[in-house]
């Protein structure tokens, strides 16, 4: 992660997790969800997000 950005004081990490098998529907719900999320956090706070469809996804990116 980048340092702590003067700015905020924060440096949070958001990993979004939506299942490969996910229906359109429940994949259009964890979007909106998500935006919500950052929305009410606050965008200054997370400096960093993973996305991710499986947790093979997941295990390579945090390498």
């Amino acid at each position: 992660l980048p340092p702590i950005t003067e700015v905020s004081g924060h440096n949070w990490l958001l990993i979004v997790y939506i299942p490969d098998d996910a229906k359109v529907r429940e994949r259009m719900l964890y979007a909106s969800t998500v935006a919500t999320l950052k929305r009410e956090f606050g965008l200054t706070y997370i400096t960093q997000e993973i996305r991710a469809s499986s947790v093979v996804n997941i295990n390579k990116k945090k390498k």
